[in-house]
């Protein structure tokens, strides 16, 4: 029997003797399991030509606006010309407004950035 064993066993000793092996098994069942995200990031990656890279930093230069306010400007004047002529994609952009609309009191994304 150890000195410390002895310790342990004195009346006056609150704390109970746990090995360490134990001790790590205690700590893995502890440790809290990382949770997936549930939702994505709002941002996404896209690939592009070195021609259309330079062109669009020619119009972030020239005009003081981010990459993502210049790409935002220039879906939205695309896709509105593609919906004077698609039905389909009509269809689907309604869709997507009806399903992005705000609740009441909710802070939209861009508001959010924006601050």
């Amino acid at each position: 029997m150890g000195k410390f064993d002895k310790f342990l066993e004195a009346e006056e000793t609150k704390e109970t003797y746990v090995s360490l092996q134990r001790k790590k098994e205690l700590q893995q069942t502890q440790k809290p399991k990382r949770k997936a995200k549930t939702t994505g990031s709002s941002l996404k990656s896209v690939k592009m030509t070195e021609e259309t890279y330079q062109i669009l930093t020619f119009l972030k230069m020239s005009t003081r606006k981010k990459y993502l306010e210049i790409l935002d400007e220039a879906m939205s004047m695309y896709a509105d010309a593609e919906a004077r002529s698609n039905q389909n994609f009509r269809a689907m952009r309604a869709m997507l407004r009806e399903t992005n609309e705000v609740a009441k009191g909710q802070t939209t994304i861009e508001d959010f950035l924006e601050k």
